[in-house]
């Protein structure tokens, strides 16, 4: 996949595929990073 020099418009972002997305330097999240997380019900209240 070719690498851009400037941020994508929605639109392009829309026409990539779905196989075409490198997530190879995004850490797959392991048990350590579950047990620190918590639910958060957003605050609907405006």
């Amino acid at each position: 996949m070719a690498r851009y020099r400037k941020p994508l418009t929605p639109e392009q972002i829309a026409e990539i595929e779905d196989e075409d997305i490198d997530f190879s330097d995004i850490p797959e999240l392991d048990e350590s990073f579950w047990a620190e997380a918590e639910i958060v019900m957003p605050d609907l209240v405006e």
